[in-house]
């Protein structure tokens, strides 16, 4: 579970129906994310990380804040593709 997910969706008083559609994704979907079942798209991530204000990598951390190198070159790859549009 994200816990983190959770404590700052309500600490913008936002419920997950409305975070869900401001994001375009289904209320199930949402909370698949939070419940810490499905991780998000890059895309989903970054609509989710601009509403709640805080940083979209952050989903793809573990506990620790540890980024593996995987998800590292997914999360450059991400940033260099959105630098070109």
């Amino acid at each position: 579970m994200r816990l983190w997910l959770m404590d700052i969706r309500e600490s913008k008083c936002l419920s997950k129906k409305v975070l869900a559609e401001s994001v375009g994704i289904s209320q199930a979907y949402y909370c698949y994310i939070e419940n810490g079942e499905r991780r998000p798209s890059v895309d989903t991530a970054k609509k989710i990380a601009k509403i709640l204000d805080f940083d979209w990598t952050k989903f793809f951390e573990d506990d620790t804040g540890y980024k593996p190198r995987h998800i590292q070159l997914i999360i450059d790859e991400a940033i260099q593709w959105h630098d070109l549009m």
